[in-house]
């Protein structure tokens, strides 16, 4: 465009004085095509900086919702195996106290049956719950018939 403009002045033909109007007109049209390439660059820079900031937030939305998901998910999960080990907890306590139990009825009963069974071997002539009297042993350990 500069270029025309110089030519137009550079010509010997022309009158410089009637020249000038065109060249003013010329040089104001580039400035205002100049003006308008800057006007829509910078519309373009700007709708730029614009989506961008909206994909940003968008971006960072969506990784608080999926840092939300992931926490309750864990709580979620954390809470089935606290509710699952507090259950076996219970259930182990609830068999160690049935253990107990049947190991004191056992012993009690145990106990029972054999001072019932020595009063009657002993109501027989017997002296021991193996099965011969005292004076007759051949027992290696007298522990047994005493």
């Amino acid at each position: 465009m500069l270029s025309i403009i110089m030519m137009t002045l550079l010509k010997p033909s022309s009158n410089p004085i009637a020249a000038l109007p065109m060249v003013t007109s010329r040089v104001r049209l580039f400035q205002t095509k100049a003006y308008l390439m800057l006007l829509q660059a910078v519309q373009r820079e700007k709708h730029a900086v614009e989506s961008l900031e909206k994909l940003e937030g968008s971006m960072a939305k969506l990784m608080d919702e999926a840092g939300a998901r992931t926490r309750k998910e864990v709580d979620n999960v954390k809470q089935q195996a606290n509710n699952s080990i507090q259950k076996l907890m219970d259930d182990i306590h609830n068999l160690e106290m049935v253990r107990y139990r049947s190991s004191f009825t056992l012993r009690h009963v145990d106990g029972k049956v054999a001072r019932t069974l020595t009063i009657y071997l002993r109501g027989h002539g017997f002296n021991s719950l193996s099965g011969h009297s005292k004076d007759n042993c051949h027992c290696t350990e007298r522990m047994v018939c005493e």
